[in-house]
Formats: C-alpha cells, sequence, structure tokens
C-alpha cells in the first residue's frame, strides 16, 4: 500500500488558464486547470448544493450572533476558523488573509469581480483576532453564511500585500504568484509548472481535512479530445477532467474498456452545475439580431418547437442523456415543483409554422420563410469549435432546415474563446454551456462597463424577471429563495432568452484500481490507489 501511496495520479485537463487561485482576477478561460486541488475556503458545497465546513469551524447562524441582521438591513456575519490552517509554504494562515483577500478583490483596477456579488455586496470584512473573519454587508444577502473560496477566497497577505501595495495593476495581475508560484491551501502544493506542458504538485501534509493518500499529482493540459482518449487507453493518463473528455469519446472508451474485460470505469454522472447546461442563446440586442424577427417570442417558440432533441439524445448519449426544458439544475431541493411549472416546447413542427405564420411570416414556393419584402430570410447558429458544439450545431440546424428555417452554421476557434466581446456579438443565435439563471438579467449583459463578462450574451432584459432576482438575493429564507427561483424560471421559460437543450454528465474516467473518484476532484484529498 506504501508504494501505492507514492504513485503519481495524472490527470488530464482541457485547457490552462490565467491562474489557480479559486477565483481569477480576469475571469479569463473556461475549462481551465481545476483550482480545488489547491484552494480551500470557508464552507463547501456537496454535490446537492448543501454547505458544510471547510476551514471554518461552522456555519454561520441566522439569528445568533455568527448572523445579524441589523435594523438598518444591513448584516453582519462572523466565521470562526478551525485552529493550526496552513499555507502551502508553511506560514500560519490567518484572518488577515481572508481581509487581504477582500481587499484585492474588490479593487475595480484590478479584479473584473469587484463590481459582481458577493464582492459587491460586502462592506467590510475583518478581523477581531486571528481566527475571527467578520463581514460587514450592504445589505440582506443570502449566500452570506455560504462563502465558498470562489466567492471570498483568503490570499497569503506575507507574500503578496507588497506586490499590491508597489505594483501598478497590470504588473500585479501578472504576478507569478497567480500561477507557477502559486501557495495555496488546499489538498495539493504546487512543485512545477511548465506552462503549456505540465503541472506537477505534491501532497499537503497540513491539509485541514487530512494529507492526501495519493502523495503525487500530475496535470496535463491536452486539448483535443482524441488524444486524451488515446492516452487514457495506453495508461499514459490515468484521470480526465475539466471537460476534457466529451460525451462521445466517453462513450467510445466505456466500451473499448468493456471489450478488453474491466480495463477502468467511464462515470457520467448528470452534472450538478448550472454551467453544464447546454442552451441556446437568442440575439435581443437590436444592432446585431439578424433576422431581426428572432426579437419576437412567437419566433423563438417556433424555433425551440423545432429542436430535435431526441436526435441530439440519440447522437451524443446513445438515447441515455438527459434532456432539460430549464436551465436550473436538477439537483435543487425545489427543481420537481419547477420543472411542473415551467413551459415546455415538445418538438412540433405544426405548432412551429402556426407560430410563425402568427409572427406575419410564412414559406415561399421553396419551403423556407420569407421577410415581408418576399426576401428569404437566413439565421445563424454559432458555436464555440469542438466536435460535439459542432455535432450538435449540424443537428439543430438540419432540424430547423427541415420545416422552412435557411441555417448558416458559423464555428468560432477555440483560440478566440477569451474574447468576450466577440462571443456576444453573435447574429442570430449561438448554442452555449453555463449561466446561473440569476446571473441572465439585465446586469448580465456584457458592456464594457463590466469588461464584457455578463453571461446574458443575447442582451435579454425583462424588469419582472430583474425584480425576481433582487427579491431572491435578498431573501434569507431558503423555501423563499426556491419560490423565487421557480418565478424567476417561469418568466425565463415563457420569453426564451434560450433554449435549454440538455445537461452535460460529468464525464469521469479512471482505472479500476483507482477509488473514491466518482465525485471528482473536489475531493481529490480522498482518492486512493488500491492493489
Amino acid at each position: 500500500m506504501a508504494a501505492n501511496a507514492e504513485r503519481t495520479v495524472v490527470i488530464a485537463v482541457r485547457t490552462e488558464g490565467d491562474t489557480l487561485a479559486a477565483k481569477s482576477l480576469t475571469n479569463v478561460g473556461t475549462n481551465v486547470i481545476p483550482a480545488d486541488p489547491f484552494n480551500a475556503g470557508l464552507i463547501v458545497k456537496d454535490y446537492h448544493d448543501e454547505p458544510h465546513p471547510y476551514l471554518a469551524q461552522e456555519l454561520p447562524k441566522l439569528n445568533t450572533d455568527s448572523w445579524r441582521v441589523l435594523p438598518d438591513g444591513r448584516m453582519e456575519t462572523t466565521y470562526q476558523l478551525k485552529p493550526n490552517l496552513h499555507w502551502h509554504d508553511g506560514a500560519v494562515l490567518a484572518a488577515d488573509d481572508f481581509v487581504f483577500g477582500w481587499r484585492v478583490y474588490s479593487a475595480p483596477e484590478v479584479s473584473y469581480s469587484a463590481i459582481s456579488a458577493p464582492m459587491n455586496q460586502i462592506e467590510e470584512v475583518a478581523a477581531p483576532d486571528a481566527r475571527t473573519v467578520l463581514i460587514r454587508w450592504k445589505n440582506t444577502y443570502a449566500g452570506a453564511a455560504e462563502l465558498q473560496a470562489n466567492d471570498l477566497q483568503s490570499l497569503p497577505r506575507h507574500l503578496l500585500e507588497q506586490p499590491f501595495q508597489q505594483l501598478g495593476p497590470d504588473a500585479f495581475v501578472a504576478h507569478p504568484f497567480w500561477t507557477t508560484d502559486f501557495v495555496g491551501s488546499g489538498a495539493y502544493r504546487v512543485t512545477e509548472w511548465q506552462r503549456g506542458v505540465f503541472l506537477l504538485s505534491d501532497a499537503f501534509d497540513n491539509f485541514v481535512l487530512g494529507k492526501p493518500k495519493i502523495a503525487h499529482m500530475k496535470m496535463v493540459p491536452i486539448a483535443d479530445p482524441n488524444t486524451v482518449l488515446a492516452n487514457l487507453l495506453a495508461g499514459e493518463i490515468h484521470v480526465a477532467v475539466s471537460n476534457s473528455l466529451p460525451e462521445t469519446e466517453g462513450f467510445a472508451l466505456k466500451h473499448e474498456w468493456e471489450r478488453r474485460g474491466g480495463g477502468g470505469v467511464v462515470s457520467m454522472v448528470p452534472s450538478a452545475s448550472a454551467a453544464s447546461i447546454r442552451r441556446t442563446e437568442n440575439q435581443f440586442s437590436p444592432d446585431k439580431a439578424n433576422p431581426r424577427f428572432i426579437m419576437d417570442v412567437r419566433v423563438r417558440r417556433a424555433l425551440a418547437h423545432t429542436v430535435d432533441k431526441q436526435g441530439i439524445n440519440d447522437a451524443l448519449f446513445e438515447g441515455t442523456g438527459l434532456m432539460m426544458d430549464t436551465i436550473v439544475p436538477r439537483n435543487l431541493a425545489f427543481f420537481d415543483e419547477l420543472n411542473r411549472q415551467v413551459t415546455k416546447y415538445p418538438y412540433d413542427p405544426r405548432r412551429a409554422d402556426q407560430l410563425m405564420t402568427e409572427a406575419g411570416l410564412t414559406k415561399g414556393s421553396d419551403g423556407y420563410y420569407l421577410g415581408p419584402s418576399g426576401e428569404r430570410l437566413n439565421w445563424d447558429i454559432k458555436v464555440l469549435s469542438g466536435s460535439q458544439n459542432e455535432a450538435i450545431m449540424h443537428i439543430m440546424a438540419d432540424s430547423w432546415r427541415r420545416v422552412g428555417f435557411d441555417m448558416t452554421e458559423t464555428v468560432y476557434p477555440v483560440a478566440q474563446i477569451n474574447d468576450r466581446e466577440a462571443r456576444a456579438s453573435f447574429r442570430t443565435m449561438f448554442s452555449t454551456d453555463g449561466g446561473n439563471i440569476e446571473a441572465l438579467g439585465t446586469a448580465g449583459i456584457p458592456t464594457p462597463q463590466n469588461r464584457f463578462v455578463g453571461s446574458n450574451r443575447g442582451s435579454w432584459s425583462n424588469p419582472d424577471f430583474d425584480r425576481l432576482v433582487t427579491q431572491w438575493e435578498g431573501t434569507l429564507d431558503r423555501n423563499e429563495r426556491g419560490q423565487r427561483m421557480i418565478e424567476m424560471a417561469t418568466i425565463y421559460s415563457d420569453d426564451l432568452p434560450s433554449t435549454p437543450i440538455y445537461v452535460h454528465p460529468t464525464v469521469t474516467p479512471y482505472p479500476i484500481n483507482l477509488t473514491n473518484v466518482a465525485d471528482g476532484v473536489r475531493d481529490i484529498h480522498l482518492w486512493e490507489w488500491v492493489s
């Protein structure tokens, strides 16, 4: 067993990002090296979105000294840290490190997150003593007692305070701490990072949940899923995470391992994250929308009624996929009630044709919809390059062509994934993943003011929805929050800013002699080699 413990686990990730910190300064990069193994927050949430103490001893409790709502509507939450917390370099991790982290991430000249929750909701973070983190809030904020590392990240003040004070914003963001010199408090500490090649790390002896069972971890960025598949079959890579192995390649690996007689396990658990829900956004901006009829809800509903979800399910998931009628994750306690109330759009070409007629659009002799002047309307569907994205695009475009939509298919390269302004510039539809529903209101529209980081790339705006988002953010009772979410989802499904399609399964392949991998790298300290 000791020899197994010293064995290095090799993990494939899709791409590298700009940092190993759980909370990015620039919000650049998606599907990046996962930050969980290198960071620890005050709390951590499980698969069912339930919070649990992590660096904190316990969760703040409403109407106690640990969570006080003040008469003027402001709040205070207090977290007591566990004893004997340390950074990867051996320095003591104290409450002042959370104060410093707040100072960094709330500085708008340094961090994009200064303008978004929870940073824009916090009035002050203080450290009455070394183990007490006191957070003063500008108003009621329901997430105040559930702060994960990507909400309020501690930073090693002993390493970063001087650079923060002395460097300009650009130089501070480019400081090697964020990449090759990263020092965190998670299960693994970085020992070597050759950008674009590999990242090596060792188990952290003083990890708050106990030293990990595997001594060494190596992460390898591989953008091509076929290369990931080949390396898994050859045993050069043990685990694939961070969307490095899409569903189609996951099924291929599963079938090959089954043919070989037990080479490994391919876990395909429906993701609990809103970021894993596939949706096709519609363009609402008058300056971009083309054809402009996409701004008519009847047209959007007609398009939704003619998405061939079964064809997508058969092509990508061998008929076992989980199709969605909402963009709210299925793991939430109130999901069943929500799913009963949202508007659904089953495949129905006849109903779609009725809706298009109601919108004043009829077909020409060639079977395609025409504009008011008799011109054939051309609709565009855009995706990020990749075999699975392009397969989805082809299926949807073919389905729409069959019912009268003249479609153009547009692919933009992965190299442009961080050009957020360009990603929001589609003319008709953009098929993408992710976006919490509460982030898809007016405040989530990408603009120069928010550095184009908003998730509402279609520029949808609905005052009733925005009002519910404000209520949801200020509601502390979990049951009431669930009701506000149901109302938000109902409005969203009626107005169709985007059409939900399916939820990505979390595809995690691993060899049969590696245990406790099912929940991914979040619990990497529990992974263990067995004979």
